[in-house]
């Protein structure tokens, strides 16, 4: 039973497009089905597993994390990366409106 979840654990990955709040509660619960079975992971090492599952987009998240040397339970790291998700996602949406407003002022030029 241990080593089942411990695989499944460590073959969780996020993939671009996916949402990262379903992402982190399944490996929460995979975290606690290991506790409840009496492997208790440290919390860094939790923590860890779960960030290094993330995709590129979540790259300045983790180093930004990592370099304030931040420690919160998993709950709070769920909120956070929940929160980091949202705020890139209305970047992307603004970058998308930008660029389409200067391709229509090119075409105006080219006629």
């Amino acid at each position: 039973m241990e080593y089942e979840i411990l695989c499944d654990l460590f073959k969780c990955k996020l993939h671009d497009g996916n949402k990262v709040s379903k992402h982190v509660l399944k490996m929460i619960g995979l975290i606690g089905r290991l506790a409840s079975i009496g492997t208790v992971l440290p919390a860094n090492v939790s923590t860890n597993l779960i960030l290094q599952s993330l995709p590129n987009s979540f790259e300045n998240f983790i180093v930004n994390f990592n370099m304030n040397n931040m420690k919160v339970g998993l709950p709070e790291l769920h909120n956070m990366l929940k929160t980091y998700e949202s705020s890139t996602a209305k970047v992307k949406y603004v970058f998308m409106v930008s660029s389409s407003a200067k391709s229509s002022k090119w075409k105006n030029k080219q006629q």
